[in-house]
């Protein structure tokens, strides 16, 4: 199954971004985490049937379903028109059996290969629809981080800074300096901001991101 989600606008360009915008952002973000969780289960689960249907799958017998039939064909007809002694015929009808055992694994094989071939089918097409979301994803998480940031800078100077002319610089912070830097619910960091009119964010562990 392909995706095709309904997306909200990635652009924060032509809206005014208050904090019912960045909910529906967020909101959004949590569905798409939540079709992520599930494609990963059922991506786990193809991998297991596919595991278990490669265990079962017997050994390969030589010879095709067609050429197969054939020759059971052709020594069924020579018993039936040919002068055979009793021996000759026991003989022909013993390897007919034996071909007909033949036949049953050709066929079982190949409905086992059938099998194999449309679960990994359906892995390629749940491993295209992660990449999708992953995409998806990532392109959520950017808006959210931009629109917060646009928020909280409209918040501390009265007006929204259009997002071509938001700069943004990382910083890496280490471990033992990060309780300084945000202080207790984060009054020390909110105060950095005001006084320096930008929003500081976290974007992974130990690196926040200073945007205005």
């Amino acid at each position: 199954r392909s995706t095709s989600h309904c997306c909200v606008d990635m652009s924060t360009e032509s809206i005014q971004i208050d904090n019912s915008v960045i909910t529906s952002l967020r909101n959004k973000r949590d569905e798409l985490m939540k079709e992520k969780n599930d494609v990963l289960n059922t991506l786990k689960e193809l991998n297991a049937n596919i595991q278990s249907a490669i265990a079962k799958c017997p050994k390969r017998e030589s010879g095709s379903v067609e050429n197969l039939t054939a020759r059971i064909e052709e020594m069924e007809t020579e018993i039936e028109t040919s002068s055979l002694t009793v021996k000759e015929e026991k003989e022909l009808r013993r390897k007919i059996q034996e071909q007909k055992k033949r036949l049953d694994s050709v066929k079982t094989y190949a409905n086992a290969q059938r099998e194999i071939d449309l679960l990994k089918k359906s892995r390629e097409e749940k491993e295209q629809e992660m990449k999708d979301l992953n995409k998806q994803i990532d392109d959520i998480f950017e808006t959210i981080y931009v629109s917060e940031a646009i928020l909280r800078i409209k918040e501390i100077t009265g007006r929204q800074l259009p997002e071509t002319l938001l700069k943004r610089q990382e910083m890496p912070i280490p471990p033992a300096m990060i309780g300084r830097i945000v202080g207790k619910n984060a009054a020390t960091l909110h105060g950095l901001e005001e006084q320096f009119k930008v929003h500081i964010g976290s974007r992974r562990e130990g690196v926040y991101v200073i945007s205005g």
